[in-house]
């Protein structure tokens, strides 16, 4: 571990310094600055904890705005990038917990895609999970379009690639809830 403390301690967000930082402890904050008013004046903005929001995947997100253009970003990826050491330049950060929305930098670290899919009881989730040797097998998946009702059977997931859905998107989307991808609801058909 990188960063060990039981206080909260804040660095400036790379490419926002000045304007938001990130905590150890995951949180993410505006900070007080003075900028120039309508007219030129001098005007005070109070800084303030931002709100996170909860993506599909289970991940935090957070809201940043620089020159009037918003950008979303993964809150553990900033807290890793700002406390994390990264001497190998691993893509990628784990939670060591296995707890998506634990952003605290003592549950982060970088690594490969193969070690993170790896990771803990991923592979045996994975595995046991009731839908993951049927996709395997070739059972079928019905996609219902949430707008007209028109429904789609694919006997595959190689199917559904082939009619221009995402083979790993589909997949995603069979595991969780709601299950809408391309607005089509996809479930398993028993």
């Amino acid at each position: 571990m990188d960063y060990i403390t039981d206080q909260e301690v804040w660095k400036d967000i790379i490419g926002y310094e000045g304007v938001y930082q990130v905590s150890s402890f995951g949180r993410v904050r505006s900070v007080d600055r003075i900028v120039k008013g309508r007219h030129g004046s001098p005007k005070r903005i109070k800084g303030i904890v931002l709100t996170q929001e909860k993506m599909n995947d289970g991940y935090m997100r957070v809201s940043l705005s620089k020159g009037g253009k918003i950008k979303r970003f993964p809150v553990h990826r900033l807290v890793a990038s700002a406390f994390i050491k990264n001497p190998n330049n691993f893509p990628v950060i784990n939670h060591k917990d296995e707890t998506k929305d634990n952003n605290h930098a003592s549950n982060l670290e970088w690594c490969t895609q193969s070690y993170n899919v790896r990771y803990g009881d991923g592979i045996k989730k994975m595995m046991s999970s009731e839908n993951y040797w049927d996709t395997r097998n070739n059972v079928r998946i019905k996609a219902t379009n949430v707008q007209t009702g028109k429904t789609l059977t694919f006997y595959s997931l190689r199917e559904a690639d082939r009619k221009g859905f995402s083979r790993r998107s589909v997949g995603r989307a069979l595991e969780r809830r709601p299950s809408i991808y391309k607005g089509y609801k996809w479930e398993y058909i028993n």
